[in-house]
């Protein structure tokens, strides 16, 4: 690869904007970098990295239901565009813009298959190349959202897949799943996993505490299934805690089930937390939790890899790879056939693991940068 990089910094053919070190990223997105989510993080660490180390010029384009505003965020400008979670975070202006500006970049690269925003960019590219990072989810949150996902894949996230000249994966999982549903020729998909920053969260100092830690790091909502540990917590000695950190719809009712089991003062929800926070918990946790239904991936177990915790995961999807990936590291479960006894049963057992040796360098964020900025190049000369 460096081979091929290198001949690209070379080329005397190619204006300066499509040189190794000019090249011009319009990245797309929901929401802006700075929001606690999994594709958030990815396109932020990978920004900041392909300025900084690669000479690239990205600017990132999102929704916020906040505010309109330009500003640099880690040396990246930045632009939002308020709107509201109903519209799908999609703006007019937003559109409207992308249209206007695509022309003076090398890339489009836009993100979520849920969001209106993809499609927007996917019609507004023009010419300019469209690369597309779907996380994609085969099946939806929640029954009552199944019907709405189903007409969006077939009519919009089909158009889009149609549209884009490569589509990242973040697993091989999602890889077969969406070749098969959205009928895709192999090569126009790759896979490129979500990374995690293993020296930030190894120089993190652990909060000192005199319980036994669970974590969970992520959005909450159902399907993300906090609740079956709140149960099993109940099954587990007093000295065991567990702490959800995250933001989503699903807070008040994981509160409530927390006050059915009388569990105040062992469970708790933290809804804004630094990386720098987070870290520190993970690296004070003895066992991480992830039961979601429908991962492509899971950031939250490679930082709890890093951070030398193991992981019980839901053994579906995205997960199910991983903990195939790194089996005696990460614990897979079916939720469906496991009981609150069998699943403190494991908690237990996994709390007292030691993890060490966990090979992440495939993971890291730099390889990951590195990794995309092929994908660029090769768009762009093709």
């Amino acid at each position: 690869m460096t081979d091929r990089l290198d001949a690209l910094s070379c080329r005397q053919d190619r204006a300066p904007s499509s040189s190794l070190q000019g090249i011009k990223i319009l990245v797309v997105d929901a929401l802006p970098p700075w929001y606690h989510g999994g594709v958030q993080k990815v396109i932020g660490e990978t920004a900041k990295r392909l300025v900084v180390e690669h000479g690239a010029s990205v600017e990132i384009r999102s929704g916020d239901v906040t505010s309109t505003a330009s500003l640099i965020w880690n040396g990246v400008p930045v632009k939002t565009y308020q709107t509201r979670r109903w519209q799908g975070y999609a703006s007019l202006a937003m559109l409207q813009e992308i249209k206007r500006d695509s022309k003076g970049f090398d890339v489009v690269h836009a993100h979520g298959s849920g969001p209106i925003v993809p499609l927007m960019a996917a019609l507004a590219r023009g010419t300019t190349p469209l690369v597309f990072s779907a996380h994609f989810h085969p099946q939806a949150s929640s029954l009552g959202r199944a019907p709405a996902k189903w007409g969006y894949d077939h009519l919009c996230n089909a158009y889009i897949f149609r549209q884009a000249n490569k589509v990242v994966c973040v697993s091989d999982t999602e890889k077969r799943c969406i070749e098969r549903r959205f009928k895709l020729r192999a090569g126009s998909l790759l896979t490129i996993p979500n990374g995690v920053d293993t020296a930030r969260i190894m120089e993190a100092k652990p909060y000192d505490v005199d319980y036994t830690l669970i974590l969970s790091v992520g959005r909450l909502e159902k399907y993300k299934q906090n609740q079956l540990t709140i149960e099993a917590l109940k099954q587990l000695p007093k000295h065991y805690r567990f702490f959800m950190i995250g933001k989503g719809p699903y807070r008040k009712t994981l509160e409530a089930i927390i006050r059915k089991n009388k569990l105040e003062d062992r469970a708790q929800v933290f809804c804004s937390c630094s990386d720098d926070q987070v870290y520190r918990w993970l690296r004070t946790c003895s066992v991480v939790m992830n039961l979601s239904e429908i991962e492509a991936f899971g950031i939250s177990v490679l930082e709890a890899l890093a951070a030398g915790k193991g992981v019980i995961v839901n053994d579906k999807l995205g997960l199910a790879e991983l903990a195939r990936k790194f089996a005696g590291a990460i614990f897979p479960v079916d939720p469906d056939l496991t009981d609150p006894v069998k699943m403190a049963e494991l908690i237990e057992k996994v709390a007292t693991k030691r993890i060490d040796n966990v090979n992440l360098r495939e993971f890291q964020w730099p390889f990951i940068a590195r990794r995309m900025l092929e994908v660029y190049e090769d768009v762009i000369t093709s």
